[in-house]
């Protein structure tokens, strides 16, 4: 495991960066929502972080934060890690790394449960346990975090990864148990636009 990974998982550094997203351009790199279950908007800025990371080996500092946001909302974390889990000529490992570094701790825990099972079927068990410890640090009894501990201790084989995150019925049981501190009269773009804001001021201080 590199340390850029290492890194990743382990704290968000505190860097900033004031470039907008880049449009995708010619990179091979394309997502592919076989049960199109992402929404346009999540899939285009996927891809626009696949042409960055592509090119770059990271993603900027917006485009990361915002990919950590969408992973709260549990659809599109279910999504998100179906395809990874799946699509492994795709540079979703190294993607949710980036996302990882920029991502505060506070807002990080479905980015990083999504993190372990990636890295986990990636054959790296190190930063899968990295990617749990961090998102146990923020929600000690994470559904997906408790799933990939069991896992991890059963030694189950990393292909088998893509079977549990794309069978419904075991993502609908730990989803269950999944629960936030957001108040229910709160919308889900009041809920984005409150998390960005408050990733912005710890970012700047």
């Amino acid at each position: 495991m590199d340390d850029q990974a290492e890194a990743s998982a382990d704290r968000a550094p505190r860097e900033q960066s004031g470039q907008r997203p880049i449009p995708p351009g010619d990179d091979e790199s394309e997502i592919q929502d076989q049960e199109g279950n992402l929404p346009g908007e999540v899939a285009e800025l996927i891809q626009q972080a696949f042409a960055q990371v592509t090119s770059t080996g990271s993603v900027q500092v917006r485009v990361g934060i915002e990919l950590g946001i969408d992973l709260n909302d549990v659809l599109i974390r279910d999504a998100v890690l179906a395809n990874a889990v799946a699509q492994l000529d795709q540079p979703w490992l190294p993607l949710l790394i980036a996302c990882a570094t920029w991502t505060p701790d506070f807002l990080a825990a479905e980015l990083c449960s999504v993190l372990s099972m990636v890295a986990y079927r990636h054959g790296d068990g190190a930063l899968a346990q990295l990617a749990v410890d961090r998102c146990l640090a923020v929600e000690p009894n994470h559904p997906l975090a408790q799933l990939m501990i069991m896992i991890m201790a059963a030694g189950v084989r990393p292909e088998e990864l893509e079977r549990i995150a794309t069978d419904q019925s075991v993502m609908d049981y730990f989803d269950q148990f999944d629960c936030d501190d957001y108040p229910d009269d709160e919308s889900e773009d009041e809920r984005y636009e409150r998390d960005m804001e408050e990733a912005e001021f710890w970012w700047e201080s």
